[in-house]
This record gives C-alpha cells, structure tokens and sequence, in this order.
C-alpha cells in the first residue's frame, strides 16, 4: 500500500456483487447500515464501511478490510473519509456498537457504556 493513495466513493447498486465478496473476508456477519462507502486501492475494492445518519452523529455500522490490507492503515483511512463526510454533512461525532473490535480503541474512539464514540468536531 505504501505510496498507493486509497479513493474512497459512495457504493452503488452496481457495486453489489464486489461488496458481497469483500463481506465474505470477514469472520462476522456484517451489519447493514443504509449507506455504504467503498475503499479502492490500484481500482480494487479493498474495504467496505456501512452506516447511518441520525441527528447529530454517523452510526457506523460495520467496517472490513481485504485480509491481506489489514493493519496497513486502510480501515483508519476509511474512518478519516467517513469523518471528513460527517463533518460535510453538520454531525459532531461517530458512533459505534462494535465494540468487541479493538481497533476502534487505537483509532480515537472511547467507550461510553456500550457504545464507542468519537468526536469529529475540528479534526
């Protein structure tokens, strides 16, 4: 990934079949939110994040990484995009219920009984 620089896109219907197969990486289930975003890497799908909008937050729910793309930065890359498009859209904060996933700890989230949260004011 070094010197790649990952685009990321609102998914479309046509982008079914490719989300698909990247869910299938995942050892979990994933959770369906009602928008998508699409991480592209040299023009492959390598990560998917889905999520909500409700008054004052984006409500991720669910996020996966190409196993092969794990821990090379790519899922905090999501998160950036997914920030940049929250603070675009007036919100002031992203939260989670994925707690059980660790990496949410090492990206700035902080747990708020149950629910992960980060603020995305100013960043």
């Amino acid at each position: 990934m070094k010197g790649q620089r990952l685009f990321v896109r609102p998914a479309t219907p046509d982008d079914d079949i490719i989300v698909r197969e990247l869910w299938a990486t995942s050892d979990t289930r994933p959770q369906q939110g009602t928008e998508t975003l699409l991480g592209k890497l040299a023009g492959s799908c390598v990560a998917a994040l889905n999520f909500d909008l409700s008054d004052d937050a984006i409500v991720l729910r669910d996020l996966v990484v190409a196993p092969e793309l794990r821990k090379k930065r790519v899922g905090s890359g999501m998160l950036i995009e997914l920030a940049r498009l929250g603070r675009s859209l007036g919100k002031i904060r992203i939260v989670t219920h994925l707690t059980s996933c660790p990496f949410f700890l090492k990206t700035g989230f902080t747990d708020e009984g149950g629910l992960l949260q980060r603020s995305i004011e100013g960043e």
